[in-house]
């Protein structure tokens, strides 16, 4: 299999739903290029097919099959293709018209799915593309919230800050308390996409 990323081809208008993929590519951190050519692909009767997506840090194609339900033969051609692409092993999403509601639950799980089939598994790129949704998608600031808090709780434990005893000890049970409440938020949240896939 042969990836080309020069587009010898025109490239054809984008429609609104992949412009809509596009956006989501875009807003979630995946960086992807587009009409890539696949060519050589065994048992195929075409020199070539063209994806509407590569994203070339996952190795992972992605095909949007926006007139499935328009006719028959339509149907049947992207049927056709996605046969190809699975004959010949090409880890790729296949996504649909019905699926763009939930947009993002189905990329991420497909995308899982994807990257979990053994002849894809990388180890790295699925670390990779969960590190990516959290930074984009989770809780991040809760780690500089634990830093700032947790600095200021040792600040009124160990130095005089010039503050009555009373109102040293409040802030320091205060910052005490947002420290450990905050980075067991951080944690829940790094549990939640990195074990549970969130």
């Amino acid at each position: 299999m042969k990836v080309t990323f020069s587009k010898p081809i025109p490239a054809k208008a984008s429609s609104s739903e992949e412009l809509f993929i596009e956006q989501y590519l875009n807003e979630s951190g995946i960086s992807y290029k587009r009409e890539v050519m696949v060519e050589n692909l065994k048992g195929d009767h075409k020199s070539y097919r063209r994806a509407d997506f590569y994203l070339p840090k996952f190795n992972v194609y992605i095909e949007y099959f926006g007139l499935y339900n328009a006719t028959r033969n339509i149907r049947q051609e992207y049927d056709k293709k996605a046969e190809i692409y699975l004959k010949n092993s090409i880890p790729t999403i296949f996504l649909y018209p019905h699926k763009l509601g939930f947009l993002d639950y189905a990329f991420h799980i497909k995308m899982l799915r994807l990257m979990e089939i053994k002849k894809f598994k990388s180890n790295f790129k699925i670390f990779h593309y969960k590190t990516v949704r959290w930074w984009y998608y989770g809780r991040g600031y809760l780690f500089f919230i634990t830093l700032v808090s947790g600095y200021l709780f040792l600040l009124f434990l160990f130095k005089q800050t010039g503050l009555t005893q009373d109102m040293n000890d409040y802030l320091f049970a205060l910052f005490f308390a947002i420290t450990i409440v905050s980075f067991g938020h951080f944690l829940l949240d790094l549990y939640r996409h990195y074990i549970k896939n969130y």
